[in-house]
Parts: structure tokens; sequence; C-alpha cells
């Protein structure tokens, strides 16, 4: 049991945090919990693959569908015109049901249900066009997903997959001192290391 400080991932914290109301209990001084650095090692191949469609290593954290949503709807001109024609519906709708809530508030009802009606059939209009982007750019996603899966293999952080060894048989002792060197334990961080 630690009795001054307890360094671990996010989990492992969270789970020390329930403990909190144990301790008190049973009369025992609660560590310091400080949540350790993370590191992710990515090849230059892959950071140069990720540049070249317009990423940036940060978008690999966010969620895969919208990271690929919007990278295949990037520049698409239907993308644009539904926007647009969205807005100017939006604009046409709120206009009217201002006026029409004058008249009587049941018929702004009316057209509200309207607008809320025709705004779904927008949103079916994007699935759709997102579904015909995916089957017409096939090998871009693939190539989205592959580059994913270098960063989160088996779609899991990297740290649950490989351990030190698989990087140090490859790089070395410089490697490890690197790692070392990146290191700041008061600084909780994801660092991030090009091979």
């Amino acid at each position: 049991m630690p009795n001054l400080a307890y360094i671990g991932g996010n989990a492992e914290i969270m789970y020390w945090l329930e403990l909190r109301d144990y301790f008190k209990k049973i009369n025992l001084p609660f560590p310091v919990l400080i949540p350790r650095n993370a590191m992710l090692f990515v090849s230059e191949k892959t950071l140069t693959k990720t540049k070249s469609l317009g990423l940036e290593i940060e978008d690999w954290f966010r969620n895969f569908a919208s990271v690929s949503k919007s990278i295949l709807l990037n520049d698409n001109e239907m993308a644009g015109l539904l926007d647009q024609e969205e807005k100017s519906l939006i604009d046409q709708f709120d206009h009217i049901s201002a006026k029409a809530e004058l008249t009587d508030k049941t018929f702004g009802n009316l057209v509200n249900a309207e607008k809320a009606r025709q705004l779904k059939s927008f949103a079916r209009m994007r699935k759709r066009l997102l579904r015909a982007e995916k089957i017409k750019q096939q090998e871009k996603l693939e190539r989205l997903e592959h580059l994913f899966l270098k960063v989160h293999p088996g779609k899991i952080w990297q740290e649950r997959v490989f351990n030190f060894s698989v990087f140090y048989s490859e790089f070395g002792k410089e490697w490890l001192r690197n790692c070392f060197d990146a290191m700041d334990a008061e600084n909780s961080q994801l660092i991030i290391f090009s091979l």
C-alpha cells in the first residue's frame, strides 16, 4: 500500500479515488495521486501520410467516424449545397413561423413541426451522401482506417498492445534515454515521438 504517492494511468487513478472514503474510515492517510505520462510512438511515414490527408496527429484522438466523415466530405460540392439550402430553409421557416404565431399559436406550432420534418430530411440526405462517398472513396477510407490502426493498434491505446521491448529492440538505449528525458512526472501529458 503506497503511503506517500501513487503514480498511475487514468483508470487506476479513478479506482484509487473510489477508495478515499475507505481510507478515511480506517484512519489511514490517503496517498497523493499523480497521473502518469503516456507515450505514443509514430513512424515518420505515418506522420507524412497523416499530413498528406490534411490531418494532424491530434485528429487520431477524435472519434474515427467524425474524422473520416470530415475527410470524405471535405470540399464535397453536394455537402456544401445541402448546408446552404438547409440554412435557407431554416431562415424561411423562421420568417413564416414569426408571422404564423401572430395569426394563431397552433398555426405557429404547425409551421415549427413542418420545419422539424424538413430538417430531418436534410439529415437523411447527409447520411445517404456519406454512405455514397464511403463507397466512392473506398480506397481513401481504407487508408484512413489503416493509419488509425497504426496509431491505435486493435483500436485501443498503443501501450496496451506493445511494451517497451518492441521499441527498445529496434532503437536501443538512445530511444530509452530520449523517452526518459521527455518525461516530466509533475506534468501529466501525452508525449508523441516520431520514429
